[in-house]
């Protein structure tokens, strides 16, 4: 098999990290929707759209060690330096329709083209006979959502607002997406939040449309939504999902996938055997996801207390896990997960401060790529989880106009295994683990893990007559440890981004951005950070609204 231990959880430790961070320096919002008029005063249609054209060239050499390694070879080997490795052209549209801003709907749909793509991935050579595609032939999958030219509904959901007593109840029902809880970075403190799993996240798209909106990103699903103003202090919220969605993840032998092996694309694992991979059938048994929150607002200390509970499927799943009984690897999702927490934001000396502690009960945690016989679990546990961020604008000087200053740390912390203890990638758990020289650099899980982000933007206005200009700086560096649960980062395997971003006459905006990533000793056989050290890029993106 492809390396499904080693490429499974490199995968999923690196690419969230590598994927969510971006998110945190996108675009500044250039919404300008388009109101249709009506002679009925009471109807308001608006039409947004938003136009992205993204080119990327890939800046970094193969390295070696990476591009011959038969877990990655594939992914490393399509796109050699200097060459094309994006040319994407996204567009979405959003139509609201209100009747007296109390009833209405809203439909939205995306779609997308990459030029830089061709129906083919690439082999290392001398691997050619253990591609993961047969004849290095990519799939529908990979042709639909990465290739197209390809479309998608996303929005599509009615909602009103009725009156219980003097209660107004705003209500959803339908496709729609929420994010919950206090976090900033996605991949600091939101897979360390109570957002966790909220909704599937389309990390193909952080990668291949670069200044994506994390609305963008957020996958609807069908489920249906209230929140109650009961008070001017107390805001009441909860939802029940009917429909489940997976994590979009970037797939093998595309440049931001992991291990060619992972995940919907690739049809088989194809080193040390033909192994075909079975992960179609999503989770099993119970899935409907259930959520409620209470805000109150202190006002005394200008802050908002949040409780949140939910009851959940993970849309992040136990990678490649091996089935003895037909030999085939398979995604299994882990269901009646339960979390609990308390957040606050608050004001202080002119610095918004977010905070949170969650409780996650029944969890999965990183698991080898094994399972126990009769089931196909990875490990589960009881875990803890905080975070803390901060948002300061720094006010004009003499080196700029403005500045917003953003920066969240974020912990995971294992209180105990509660079932497949054997499963567990960890030293005392999994043999591999407990035999290794330095199981931290392996990507074996720790008890607990910290990882930091700062985003800092200095800002300065017409620079050109018309034109603002922005210097979006973004690192994150992963501090300590391996996170103990599927979703979380690396010791080790960090990002960074610098870049520079032109605002012309508010309505078109042109983003030049380096990305670079580090991992832990730049060998392969290291997953932290291993399939993207060599990958830095430099990329070019126009946005415009029509």
């Amino acid at each position: 098999m492809k390396s499904t231990v080693k490429g499974g959880v490199a995968l999923r430790r690196s690419l969230e990290a590598m994927l969510l961070a971006g998110l945190c320096g996108g675009f500044a919002s250039t919404a300008h929707a388009f109101t249709i008029t009506t002679p009925n005063p009471d109807i308001q249609m608006d039409l947004d759209t938003t136009l992205r054209a993204n080119y990327g060239v890939r800046l970094q050499g193969l390295n070696p060690t990476i591009a011959n390694n038969p877990s990655y070879d594939e992914g490393d080997n399509t796109f050699k330096r200097y060459q094309t490795m994006l040319a994407r052209l996204d567009i979405t549209s959003e139509f609201d329709f209100k009747y007296k801003d109390t009833t209405g709907f809203r439909f939205s749909i995306a779609g997308w083209y990459d030029a830089a793509y061709s129906g083919k991935d690439k082999s290392a050579p001398g691997l050619q006979n253990v591609a993961n595609y047969p004849g290095n032939n990519y799939t529908g999958y990979i042709k639909k959502y990465y290739i197209g030219p390809s479309a998608e509904v996303r929005d599509a959901f009615v909602f009103t607002t009725v009156n219980a007593g003097h209660v107004p109840i705003d209500i959803k029902v339908g496709r729609l997406a929420q994010i919950w809880g206090q976090s900033l970075i996605g991949s600091v403190g939101g897979v360390n939040s109570v957002a966790v799993s909220q909704a599937p996240q389309n990390l193909i798209a952080a990668t291949q449309s670069p200044g994506a909106s994390l609305k963008e990103l957020s996958l609807p699903t069908g489920q249906v939504a209230a929140s109650a103003q009961v008070t001017n202090k107390l805001q009441l919220s909860g939802y029940y999902s009917f429909e489940w969605l997976p994590d979009r993840y970037p797939e093998g032998g595309t440049y931001f996938g992991g291990s060619d092996s992972i995940n919907y694309g690739p049809p088989i694992s194809a080193y040390a055997g033909t192994f075909p991979i079975f992960n179609r059938k999503g989770p099993q048994g119970d899935i409907g996801d259930i959520g409620v929150e209470a805000k109150y607002r202190l006002e005394k200390f200008s802050s908002t207390v949040e409780l949140t509970y939910r009851r959940f499927t993970y849309k992040t799943p136990w990678f490649d896990q091996f089935n003895l009984a037909n030999f085939t690897t398979e995604d299994i999702y882990a269901n009646k997960v339960q979390l609990l927490g308390i957040g606050v934001n608050s004001q202080i000396a002119g610095t918004a401060v977010g905070a949170e502690v969650s409780y996650r009960r029944n969890t999965p945690l990183s698991s080898a790529g094994s399972a126990s016989p009769g089931s196909l679990e990875g490990a589960r546990g009881d875990t803890l989880h905080a975070l803390l961020n901060t948002t300061t604008y720094l006010g004009k000087s003499f080196l700029w106009n403005e500045a917003p200053l953003a920066m969240e740390i974020a912990a995971a912390h294992l209180i105990k295994v509660t079932s497949g203890a054997q499963n567990f990638n960890a030293p005392g758990y999994s043999a591999a683990c407990t035999s290794a020289s330095d199981a931290v650099a392996l990507g074996c899980a720790t008890r607990n893990f910290y990882t930091f982000g700062v985003s800092f933007t200095p800002h300065w206005n017409q620079v050109f007559p018309g034109v603002d200009l922005d210097l979006p700086l973004f690192v994150q560096w992963n501090i300590h440890g391996n996170t103990p649960t599927v979703d979380g980062g690396n010791q080790g395997s960090n990002i960074y981004q610098v870049g520079l971003q032109f605002t012309i006459y508010n309505k078109h905006i042109v983003n030049l951005t380096y990305t670079g990533y580090t991992n832990w000793k730049r060998t392969a056989t290291n997953v932290n950070g291993a399939p993207y050290s060599d990958k830095g890029w430099f990329g070019i993106t126009y946005q415009t609204t029509l």
